[in-house]
């Protein structure tokens, strides 16, 4: 009886951990653009999830996102991006240089980055940080943790929507507000800019 009561208790836990870790709050709502949040067991930094819908051709969203060296162009803070290595066709290593406002210091990371396509056409992106690819400058913190994914799910009439989640560790000294500060500043300047290319 009593290793019953301790399956059920384990089940309400998980059921619990699992519901906190789903309940988005919509953050933002701007310029056809939705931020999401959530508070992520373990982490004061918020995972965020970006949601808009564009008109343009799928591949050519994807190629922006796999054109590593171009994001400095269009990612908001983003410094410089580089491939470091092709693993295979559908997985990437890449690196990415991050600027903060001053007093901050500068954040990197090195990224894998594994591609995929279902049988309906939808594209994602899958993310996951490997810190050790390559060393650290003294000048930047590696960001210990980068989790996320691209997701480009064609519509009607040639629209795509687009999503990106994310939740990253800054690493180091840095204030959990000025970090979240960003979870939702970031990805809207970041949609904003990706809508404009796509529209030129």
């Amino acid at each position: 009886m009593k290793t019953y009561f301790k399956i059920i208790l384990l089940l309400c836990l998980f059921s619990i951990n699992a519901q906190s870790q789903s309940d988005w709050t919509l953050a933002k709502n701007d310029q056809q653009i939705q931020i999401y949040t959530r508070n992520i067991q373990g982490s004061k930094i918020k995972e965020f999830k970006a949601i808009t819908i564009i008109k343009g051709d799928i591949d050519k969203i994807l190629d922006m996102l796999i054109n590593f060296e171009g994001y400095s162009k269009w990612i908001d803070g983003c410094e410089s991006g580089s491939l470091l290595k092709k693993l295979n066709s559908g997985k990437f290593v890449y690196h990415i240089q991050l600027s903060l406002p001053w007093p901050l210091k500068n954040r990197d990371a090195v990224i894998e980055a594994t591609l995929s396509k279902d049988n309906n056409g939808i594209i994602n992106l899958a993310m996951t940080e490997n810190p050790t690819f390559i060393k650290a400058k003294a000048d930047y913190v590696r960001m210990p943790k980068f989790r996320g994914k691209w997701v480009l799910t064609p519509k009607n009439n040639g629209f795509v929507q687009v999503e990106q989640q994310i939740h990253a560790e800054p690493g180091g000294s840095i204030p959990a507000w000025v970090a979240n500060s960003k979870v939702t500043d970031g990805p809207l300047a970041t949609f904003v800019n990706l809508k404009n290319k796509m529209a030129n």
